[in-house]
């Protein structure tokens, strides 16, 4: 269609492909986020907490209680994991953890040697360790992932008592 001018104005027009620019649109312009492709955008988000307290003097991963479970919208789906893991160690030298992100039954992602955390003094502590892994689980159903840890001696570790456990999942559009 071409340009249609009227008494009022112009009523109709069509503009070229390719013509507007993102200098031609207003700063203050709001632009709908469905009209926008779905790669790289986040899609959805999952959020679990953990706070009952857990401890372990196991140096073979076990869990934590931190799980959660998200349904990607398409195969191509990425998943972005961050995990945030609370623990407190008393005092005693030489002690560590390292985390594992399961997928189901598969390891998705794990820590080498047990030494995500690691500490080699004699002070109590409280604090939290995050982590993050993107990963690729190529289907469209529903996939539980969950958190484990594996000591690096057996010495006793706590986990979620003092400080909660989080693990958050988005769904990122490929």
């Amino acid at each position: 269609m071409a340009l249609v001018l009227n008494g009022s104005g112009i009523t109709s027009a069509n503009i070229a492909d390719g013509t507007i620019t993102n200098a031609d649109i207003n700063s203050s312009a709001a632009i709908d986020g469905s009209k926008l492709t779905g790669a790289g955008k986040v899609l959805q988000v999952v959020l679990s907490e953990a706070t009952a307290g857990t401890s372990s003097t196991s140096t073979s991963f076990s869990d934590i209680g931190l799980s959660a479970i998200i349904t990607p919208s398409s195969s191509n789906s990425k998943i972005l994991c961050q995990w945030v893991v609370g623990y407190s160690m008393v005092t005693g030298s030489n002690k560590g953890f390292g985390t594992r992100l399961m997928r189901g039954a598969i390891s998705a992602w794990e820590s080498p040697s047990h030494y995500s955390v690691y500490r080699d003094n004699d002070i109590d502590t409280r604090s939290s360790a995050t982590f993050m892994h993107l990963d690729s689980p190529a289907t469209a159903s529903a996939i539980t992932y969950e958190i484990q840890t594996a000591n690096h001696t057996t010495s006793l570790v706590g986990f979620n008592s003092q400080t909660a456990s989080h693990l958050i999942l988005m769904e990122i559009g490929a």
